[in-house]
């Protein structure tokens, strides 16, 4: 029984709390970047600014067929109150009021649909340069943000209203942007003019720069959480020196001992490991981009509590044990 206990408070809840932690940092990024994308007016920090000189229609669902990406299309004077919006799936939703977001049927399929800011007094449809756009759900939050005054329109509605020679468009969420330029020109041909350069930063990031504030944090998350996966290991070692002792002096061989000690602690530090993250995302809900996170913080801790483990059990060994006694 109290073996058990000291299992409990000296391996599970050590474990269980530091996973806790890291879910719980998940968390808080998960919404920093919600929230840094709603004062970016929903662009993320990898948005790529691309300007096609074209007036050839062509279809966003043929850009890349095994990658995820989002488009937005801007007015060529720079504005962002109206621009045109497609996002292969899945599509993560801006805060809704009312309705819903846009979803993949919306798309090249004859709509004229949008999603409009709280503070467009239009209630059914809105006008937009002569064009009538049915309004499919309000953006926003109880208090003021940028996508108050926003609205955005199906891409393919917006493009066949207004022909330009010069289509301004931002590229997001897009996980090969080395390969952005051939995939543009495998989809418009060679001949079509392409400019791409980085989209100007805005919101939080540019005025806090909390990208690198997230970075520095992420860092002392990973030390505290290999610092403490050691300090337990040779905790838990110390507190077995007793139990080794003896089974060495009346004959068990090291090997034996050993695999009944990574047993032991293999067993609970991996269980309430994985059960503190599970808690911490069932209680603080995290994005499926904070997995790198979890994976990294996961292997650290086990990396480092294991490792010292060894070393703290070699320094048990028998042969160390008669040193010290003589």
């Amino acid at each position: 029984m109290k073996q058990r206990v000291a299992i409990l408070i000296y391996l599970c809840i050590p474990f269980f709390v530091i996973s806790f932690i890291v879910a719980l940092y998940s968390h808080y990024l998960t919404n920093q970047q919600r929230v840094e994308k709603i004062s970016n007016s929903l662009y993320s920090n990898v948005s790529v600014y691309v300007e096609i000189s074209t007036k050839d229609p062509f279809n966003w669902n043929r850009f890349d067929d095994q990658k995820e990406y989002t488009i937005f299309k801007e007015a060529s004077d720079g504005d962002t109150k109206v621009r045109g919006f497609f996002s292969k799936d899945p599509i993560e939703d801006p805060p809704i009021l009312e309705g819903r977001f846009f979803k993949s049927s919306d798309f090249y399929n004859h709509k004229k649909v949008a999603v409009v800011g709280k503070a467009i007094k239009d209630r059914e449809y809105f006008l937009y340069k002569g064009d009538k756009y049915r309004i499919i759900g309000r953006m926003g939050l109880e208090k003021p943000t940028p996508l108050d005054q926003q609205m955005l329109i199906n891409i393919d509605a917006l493009e066949e209203s207004k022909e330009e020679s010069k289509n301004y468009y931002v590229i997001d969420d897009y996980s090969s942007m080395k390969n952005m330029k051939n995939q543009l020109q495998k989809m418009l041909g060679k001949k079509t003019a392409i400019n791409i350069k980085d989209k100007e930063e805005k919101g939080l990031n540019r005025v806090m720069g909390t990208d690198k504030q997230n970075q520095f944090v992420f860092y002392i998350l990973l030390c505290i959480v290999g610092l403490t996966s050691s300090f337990i290991s040779v905790y838990w070692i110390h507190r077995k020196t007793m139990l080794i002792t003896i089974q060495q002096l009346i004959g068990f061989q090291q090997r034996k001992i050993l695999k009944s000690l990574i047993f032991q602690y293999l067993a609970a530090s991996q269980l309430f490991y994985l059960l503190g993250l599970l808690t911490g995302k069932l209680v603080f809900p995290f994005s499926a981009e904070q997995t790198k996170i979890i994976i990294l913080s996961y292997i650290i801790a086990t990396t480092f509590g294991l490792g010292t483990f060894l070393v703290a059990f070699k320094n048990k060994s028998y042969e160390n044990i008669i040193k010290r006694l003589r």
